[in-house]
């Protein structure tokens, strides 16, 4: 086999890639220190950075206030509830809208009003409301990913084939029929699209969030490295964020593929 055939088929694994991707920036960003493109003065180091991870995963730092484990449950917990309430909301509202042009015509304005407003500007306000917890946490990522999904359901049900609504009428179907057997097969993959949006934006806001105020959480911990002059930690928690946030999606991605499986097929 050719190296380029090889070099191609390697490329276009997406398994190999996602391993092969990261190591190869930390190679690169290993490198530029070495050859002193990155001062260890105003930056860190891989190795450094891994040291750093393993102080906090092992070791523990008591200037970081609690272990590894506790902070990366308390966004976990932030992250998951607060998703889940949008979506539970966000779906239904985008549904009703869709279909409804009274309901959308009652709603569009409070939507559009509130929905330019940053998640983080709810942060004083929830605060003083709900106090420095996990209730607090949630409602920011509820304010934050709720948007998303109830807009992506709401263009969803507009870009549903007529099609298949006429095909539904001319065979007496409830409108719960419709909707059931209809709309929501059709807005599948839209709203599972808009979870894996909703799901990195949550953990966009917590983070936010738990910079500003919190007693726990990667962004206390975040803040807590800075506090402390710590880069490499600083460098390893954001790095945990993203893996996090990566495995989520990817999980996320399994269940689109396992419920859109007859996409494949056509």
């Amino acid at each position: 086999m050719k190296t380029s055939d090889l070099l191609l088929r390697v490329l276009r694994n997406s398994s190999l890639m996602m391993l092969i991707s990261p190591l190869a920036l930390l190679a690169l960003w290993q490198l530029a220190v070495v050859a002193g493109f990155v001062s260890l003065d105003s930056f860190t180091s891989p190795v450094q950075v891994l040291h750093a991870l393993l102080e906090i995963a092992v070791e523990g730092n008591t200037a970081l206030r609690g272990s590894l484990a506790s902070h990366i449950w308390a966004s976990l917990q932030e992250v998951s509830l607060g998703f889940a309430c949008a979506a539970a909301i966000g779906v239904p509202l985008g549904l009703l809208m869709g279909w409804s042009p009274i309901a959308r015509n009652i709603l569009d304005p409070v939507v559009e009003l509130l929905r330019p407003i940053p998640p983080t500007a709810w942060v004083a306000i929830s605060l003083l409301l709900l106090g420095l917890g996990l209730q607090q946490k949630v409602f920011v990522v509820f304010v934050g990913t709720v948007s998303p999904i109830l807009i992506t359901t709401l263009d969803g049900v507009s870009g549903v084939d007529r099609i298949l609504l006429k095909v539904a009428r001319t065979h007496n179907a409830t409108q719960l029929d419709t909707i059931r057997k209809v709309f929501l097969p059709a807005l599948l993959p839209s709203i599972l699209t808009s979870f894996r949006v909703g799901i990195g934006m949550g953990w966009m806001v917590v983070v936010a969030a738990e910079l500003i105020a919190a007693e726990a959480g990667l962004g206390f911990l975040l803040m807590q490295a800075y506090r402390i002059f710590r880069m490499d930690v600083m460098v390893a928690v954001m790095l945990i964020i993203g893996l996090l946030a990566f495995l989520m999606d990817r999980g996320m991605r399994e269940v689109q593929r396992a419920l859109l499986h007859w996409q494949e097929r056509t």
